[in-house]
């Protein structure tokens, strides 16, 4: 099952309600459901490294798939439209946690449910996404994990300067579609001006921000580049 979620959230997920080591009921089994966009739904712990680390953290606090753990898996396919379907079937399964890789994910899980357990990984940013309302007091139904990416796209910058600290432009990239790309640009451009660096956006199509150096005359003297792209593939 090709997903996100790596090693580092599982710690996350198995603390996350029902899921709780503590006190398990004996002979009780629990449901954890996975929402997935790409991918039909399977599990191949033997095969898919992602898939083995997550049965491993599963089975170091004491869930082992098959015996006290059960999996519902629900997938699109690589359908979009067929999202907002999967996720309302495995909402109507009422697991007792449910594990998403991305935000839209998360945000239409959101709107099924205000009572299962959601635990998400690779989020850019769930606070301005409204995931959360913060990363100290999440409250609500969801938690996980960051990359933070709007607050590294100045960091990005930073690194450019120090790299090339005769720079004073620098190409960005970003894909429209993304609420995240917005505010990492905004991150980006203030951090700009702090550093006296006049910032270049360029918008990227959903092919074309794969491939930014056939488009783009880089090596103008004085010129750096940076690419801003969506934390996550566009499903």
């Amino acid at each position: 099952m090709r997903r996100l979620a790596g090693a580092a959230s599982l710690a996350t997920l198995v603390c996350a309600g029902p899921l709780a080591a503590d006190a398990q009921p004996a002979g009780r089994v629990y449901r954890l459901g996975i929402l997935n966009a790409t991918s039909p739904p399977m599990f191949r712990p033997e095969t898919d490294p992602l898939d083995r680390a997550l049965a491993a953290g599963l089975r170091e606090r004491g869930y082992v798939v098959g015996e006290n753990l059960r999996l519902e898996l629900r997938s699109a396919a690589g359908n979009p439209d067929r999202l907002p379907a999967a996720a309302a079937e495995l909402v109507a399964l009422q697991p007792d946690v449910i594990l998403a890789d991305s935000t839209p994910k998360v945000q239409l899980l959101k709107k099924l449910t205000s009572t299962i357990p959601i635990v998400f990984c690779a989020t850019a940013d769930p606070v301005g996404d409204g995931l959360i309302a913060s990363f100290a007091r999440p409250g609500g139904n969801a938690t996980g994990l960051s990359t933070i990416a709007s607050e590294l796209s100045a960091k990005r910058l930073e690194l450019i300067r120090e790299v090339v600290p005769r720079v004073n432009r620098v190409g960005v990239f970003r894909y429209p579609g993304y609420a995240q790309a917005v505010r990492g640009l905004a991150s980006t451009e203030q951090a700009a001006r702090t550093l006296a660096v006049e910032i270049r956006p360029r918008q990227a199509g959903q092919a074309s921000w794969r491939r930014p150096s056939a488009r783009w005359p880089w090596r103008e003297p004085g010129r750096s580049s940076s690419c801003r792209t969506p934390s996550t593939t566009p499903r």
